[in-house]
């Protein structure tokens, strides 16, 4: 099976208009994995993703991911779960992988693009996953930033393995750059929702993706 590498996600948008899209793009298996920003919307469409064995990949956006790992923890679903904490907020990386691990959910480390990628990066080799942000709101600039990239580059090399997620902006054009440059997911929601048929634009995406493969 192809590998899913766009991750739809739901930030901003109206459940009540997007569900029959995202039942529609995972039924026909155009997508693996549901993205989330903090918790809005997951105890809605947890039964529904259970339904189609996808994965809620959700991005905490507290201080405190501890907390947002509690709820998740108390939700009690059988849904498989990603949860990325942001290394900016100097939470305890290792209890927070522990508690993530202990209770079967996958663990990953956000990190902003105005965090510099150091050797240090070697001690967070325990995480999962990395999801790099891919605009800067320290300089208000909400577009992608092509920045992100020599960051996938440089994360690479201190930790060959890592499995790299890249969120906000991504667009038609930011695809094959992503992909060339080694990246496993990208994170789109506006290219997605916002376009006149999400489902035909998704599965349009993939194929830019298995044809660059």
């Amino acid at each position: 099976m192809k590998p899913k590498i766009i991750i739809p996600s739901i930030f901003n948008f109206d459940l009540k208009i997007i569900t029959k899209d995202i039942e529609k793009i995972l039924s026909n298996k155009e997508a693996k994995m549901i993205h989330f920003d903090g918790l809005s919307g997951l105890a809605e469409l947890k039964i529904l993703m259970a339904k189609y064995k996808s994965t809620a990949d959700v991005h905490s956006l507290t201080d405190r991911p501890l907390e947002d790992l509690k709820k998740i923890i108390k939700m009690n679903t059988d849904l498989s779960i990603r949860i990325s904490m942001h290394l900016e907020t100097e939470t305890d990386i290792h209890e927070f992988i522990d508690m993530a691990r202990q209770n079967k959910i996958s663990p990953g480390l956000a990190i902003k693009l105005s965090t510099p990628i150091t050797q240090k990066f070697k001690l967070y080799s325990g995480f999962d996953y990395f999801h790099l942000i891919c605009n800067d709101e320290l300089s208000n600039l909400n577009t992608f930033q092509y920045s992100v990239l020599d960051k996938v580059i440089a994360l690479r090399a201190i930790i060959p393995n890592a499995k790299i997620t890249l969120d906000c902006g991504i667009k038609e054009e930011h695809i094959i750059p992503s992909i060339e440059t080694g990246v496993n997911n990208l994170i789109m929601g506006s290219a997605i929702f916002k376009s006149a048929d999400p489902f035909d634009t998704i599965k349009k995406f993939n194929q830019i993706i298995y044809q660059n493969l």
